[in-house]
């Protein structure tokens, strides 16, 4: 009994280091030489507590067995409700049929992706840095860099997806607004139409290990990975231990990490040659966050917990802007100084021979970007992208400024190739993280992105409905899809009131899990405006909320409220709002 509990106490103390620590220290500089004396003294005083009590154990085993036994139960369960909400996706279309001339010259094709690589104008607006010297280096060695593209999703998984099956996610299969799992797509980006078309031109497809779950392509022809190599997982569980500090620095989630990127950076232009053309398909993880290059190459190790996580996500763990500036920035240097050399080193072959390069970013950086729908979210920065394409004797108008990638296969293959694709239009399309298939289409009809989520939000035309039928008060818990309940969408809901009212509170009902936008009008006259955050409720349904509106705003009045939805999971519901506190009529 006494070795049982004491494997346990080893267990739970060994992977919860990481937790403890991030959770008791944070981003301290201190941290390790604060908080390490500290574990080790609980983890000796809890063993020595156990080696030396004579008390009976036995009851305490059973609870533990009961523990993990109810701990195990619950993730299946889990798992299984995952599996069972699975959408059927045997409605996807498969594949485009394609075909290509036999006697066409077979080029080998490289697809370079670089992770939140930030369009120029981008990089110059909000990093002051001035990529024109790379930029400038890629039309020397005939590219065509599309100066005026865009992302089509701000997600990796979606863009990728997008991307390597020529077609948008909605076409892809049975995705539902309200699903948050992901693996359906990942199979999809697995078993794309871009491989499908060449293998059948007899490409042989070849994947390097990106370090990144569902971009790492493992069924391929030939999957490069170094001997070293650990899984995001892996990566982000070790991190969780005390093994970067008993290991030394040399072998922190952070240095696994950077050797992946290097490890790619250097056998990108040394694949050994088989008979057969190749597609090889490298996703760096960079300039995205973590930032662990100096500009001249040298390592750098931020000072908290392991994460790869960027936009809001990377401020929630601890990051702050001028760290995001500045790292993002010094990454990009030490990136383009080793992408050129790859260049040169890919076109220094036989002319004849030259293979066909794709530079590309599956989105921007996201000094400005919210996961959570945030109005404020700078669509403009997440979605400007690089895309440079080196076609050997291209044709001059195959290419246009504001191609995206959903098109750039279409492209290549009609050029390349000789096949007959139809361009689909340039679209882009915002979606939360815990909500990815519940997508806005950001791009303005002359084919523009609004500039922020806000100037999205304001664009749509909301539904009507008269303040008296949302005026009786319903209780906090009530189910949003009751008859009690209005149900709208996420252009919003404009509420006309029967007068001007001089109110100076407000009190809302609204759907627990979303955020949202509060207008106040006279007439045709904006006067005021406030926001709402999200405040989960554990049984769901509606919850409440109070705001104390302005004395000038009292003052004046309003005669319309416009109700306007962001993030969240696509279902949005009101129960009734009073207002309070009159004051003239």
């Amino acid at each position: 009994n006494k070795a049982a509990i004491m494997g346990t106490v080893l267990v739970i103390f060994f992977f919860s280091y990481g937790h403890l620590e991030s959770a008791l220290i944070g981003s301290r500089t201190d941290r390790i030489s604060y908080f390490l004396p500290v574990w080790v003294f609980l983890l000796i005083l809890s063993l020595g507590w156990i080696l030396k009590t004579r008390r009976e154990l036995t009851s305490l085993t059973k609870a533990l067995n009961l523990i993990g036994m109810l701990l195990v139960a619950v993730q299946i369960v889990q798992a299984g409700y995952v599996l069972a909400a699975r959408p059927d996706n045997n409605q996807i279309v498969a594949k485009i049929p394609v075909s290509a001339d036999s006697s066409t010259v077979l080029p080998d094709i490289y697809y370079i992706i670089l992770d939140g690589y930030a369009r120029a104008d981008i990089l110059d607006e909000l990093f002051n840095y001035d990529n024109s010297d790379f930029i400038g280096f890629l039309n020397d060695r005939g590219f065509y860099v599309a100066d005026s593209s865009h992302a089509n999703y701000c997600q990796t998984l979606l863009s990728l997806t997008a991307t390597l099956n020529m077609n948008y996610i909605d076409r892809l299969g049975n995705n539902q607004s309200g699903q948050q799992d992901r693996f359906p797509l990942s199979q999809r980006l697995q078993n794309n139409a871009v491989f499908g078309f060449l293998r059948k031109l007899g490409y042989e497809i070849v994947a390097f290990d990106a370090g990144y779950e569902f971009t790492d392509l493992k069924k391929v022809d030939r999957y490069i990975s170094s001997s070293w190599t650990v899984s995001e997982f892996q990566n982000i569980l070790i991190a969780t231990t005390p093994l970067p500090i008993l290991l030394g620095e040399a072998l922190t989630p952070y240095d696994l990490h950077r050797r992946r990127i290097e490890f790619t950076l250097d056998n990108l232009p040394r694949i050994e040659k088989e008979n057969s053309p190749e597609f090889i398909f490298a996703h760096i993880l960079a300039p995205h966050p973590p930032f662990v290059f100096k500009a001249d190459g040298r390592p750098t190790q931020p000072d908290r917990p392991f994460c790869m996580k960027d936009g809001s996500h990377y401020y929630d763990n601890g990051g702050t802007l001028d760290e995001y500036l500045s790292g993002y920035t010094e990454q990009l240097i030490y990136l383009n100084k080793r992408i050129k050399k790859i260049i040169d080193t890919l076109l220094s072959c036989d002319p004849d021979r030259q293979p066909i390069i794709i530079l590309q970013s599956d989105h921007g950086s996201g000094t400005e970007f919210s996961w959570v729908g945030s109005a404020a979210t700078n669509l403009r920065e997440r979605f400007s992208i690089l895309n440079a394409v080196y076609l050997p004797g291209r044709s001059d108008n195959i290419f246009y400024k504001k191609i995206s990638p959903v098109n750039t296969f279409r492209a290549v293959f009609q050029e390349a190739f000789g096949v007959n694709l139809k361009f689909l239009a340039d679209l882009s399309f915002y979606s939360t993280w815990q909500y990815p298939f519940a997508v806005s289409l950001i791009t303005r009809p002359d084919g523009n992105l609004y500039p922020t989520l806000l100037d999205y939000y304001l664009s749509r035309t909301p539904g009507q409905i008269d303040y008296r039928h949302i005026s009786t008060p319903r209780r906090p818990g009530t189910p949003c899809e009751t008859g009690n309940c209005i149900l709208f969408d996420s252009a919003g809901l404009k509420i006309g009131l029967d007068k001007i009212y001089h109110a100076s509170r407000l009190e809302i009902s609204l759907d627990h899990d979303d955020n949202y936008i509060l207008q106040f009008y006279a007439n045709s006259i904006l006067n005021y405006a406030d926001t709402i955050a999200c405040s989960l409720r554990s049984d769901g349904g509606l919850r409440l909320d109070t705001l104390a509106l302005p004395s000038e705003i009292a003052r004046r009045g309003f005669n319309r409220i416009v109700v306007i939805p962001y993030g969240g999971d696509g279902i949005y519901g009101i129960g009734h709002i009073r207002l309070g506190s009159p004051h003239g009529n």
